[in-house]
C-alpha cells in the first residue's frame, strides 16, 4: 500500500485510456454526476484491463457518493446517449463498458460558451 510520504505510484495500479477518448470525454457536456459515473466505469473496466465488467448499482453509488436511485437514472441516460454500453442482468446488476466509438455518442445541446474547445484545442478525429 502507498504510504503518505511516497504518494501514488504506478506500480500500485493505473488506468490506461486512449488520448482521443479522453479528449472526447473532456469536451462532451457531461453533468458532474455523469462524469463521476463514467470515471467509475472506466476505473472498473479499463483499470482492470477489461472492456466490460459486471457492476452493481450499489457499488457504483458508493464509488461516486451518489444515491442508488440517482446512479441508476444517470446510467440509463449515459446508455441512452450511447456513451456506455449497458446490459441489465437484474435490477441491481449490469454488464457495462465505455462505448469507445465517441462519434456515435448522442450529442446534447451545449449551453452557450460551455464546453466549447478554444481555437487550436479541438478534439482529434
Amino acid at each position: 500500500m502507498t504510504t503518505p510520504s511516497e504518494g501514488p505510484q504506478l506500480e500500485h495500479g493505473y488506468t490506461r485510456i486512449a488520448q482521443q477518448l479522453l479528449e472526447a470525454i473532456l469536451v462532451y457536456p457531461f453533468t458532474g454526476g455523469e462524469l463521476k459515473l463514467l470515471l467509475a466505469v472506466i476505473r472498473s473496466t479499463y483499470g482492470w484491463g477489461r472492456k466490460e465488467a459486471v457492476l452493481y448499482i450499489a457499488e457504483l453509488s458508493n464509488m461516486t457518493d451518489l444515491s442508488p436511485r440517482h446512479t441508476k437514472r444517470l446510467l440509463q441516460r449515459l446508455a441512452r446517449d450511447r456513451v456506455l454500453n449497458k446490459k441489465a442482468i437484474s435490477r441491481v446488476r449490469v454488464v457495462m463498458g465505455l462505448n469507445k466509438h465517441f462519434s456515435t455518442w448522442r450529442m446534447r445541446r451545449i449551453p452557450r460558451g460551455a464546453g466549447v474547445p478554444r481555437a487550436g484545442h479541438e478534439v482529434s478525429p
